[in-house]
């Protein structure tokens, strides 16, 4: 018999609306819908969905999983993964994009679908987004900080959730100031971005 494959959504940055299991290492992943500032939806925007997949064996697994879209995926081709061992963190720059040519398109259904390879005893994580979780820019700012005493990191302000919004600096005070601002968002490649300049 084939192994299970465990899936979570419900981790830091984790933000699908559903995930269905469809069979031991099939899913469907419903992507949360966007919402304008004023609470409307926007018509031709979802949000990304993310879940993370385990494979306790022994075996590679392939896995299928599809993505179902809110709206219009004729622009919405990304699929990103990166592979962790339970309990540690990967890399930044441990995504790689899935190629388009592997993914397969339903746009009737608003579906696009992958089949990733998990390997053993590894967790895939697996996204419409790349994504950048705050507890993990937290933690590298505080790395590089260490390592480099030039670099100071504060806070400006904290979140509603009680997260704290970094700010870096780098350089002697009384230098010309260039400002590079990143959306917290999860999802968003700025944060990747600027702790890649900073790194």
């Amino acid at each position: 018999p084939m192994t299970k494959l465990s899936v979570a959504h419900d981790f830091e940055c984790a933000n699908a609306q559903s995930v269905t299991r469809r069979g031991p290492a099939s899913f469907l992943v419903v992507t949360r819908p966007d919402e304008a500032l004023n609470g409307g939806v926007y018509a031709n925007s979802s949000y990304y969905g993310a879940i993370r997949l385990h494979n306790p064996g022994t075996i590679p697994i392939q896995a299928t999983v599809t993505f179902r879209e809110g709206g219009d995926i004729g622009s919405w081709r990304t699929v990103a993964q990166r592979v962790r061992q339970p309990g540690q963190r990967a890399p930044l720059l441990a995504w790689q994009p899935i190629p388009e040519v592997e993914i397969e398109q339903d746009a009737a259904n608003h579906d696009y679908t992958v089949h990733p390879l998990v390997p053993p005893g590894a967790e895939l994580d697996l996204s419409s987004m790349y994504w950048y979780a705050a507890s993990e820019i937290a933690a590298d700012l505080a790395a590089l900080a260490a390592r480099h005493p030039e670099l100071t990191v504060t806070s400006i302000a904290t979140t509603a959730e009680g997260r704290a919004v970094p700010l870096a600096s780098l350089g002697p005070a009384n230098a010309p100031t260039l400002i590079l601002s990143a959306t917290p968002q999860c999802h968003e490649v700025g944060s990747i971005t600027v702790m890649g300049l900073l790194q």
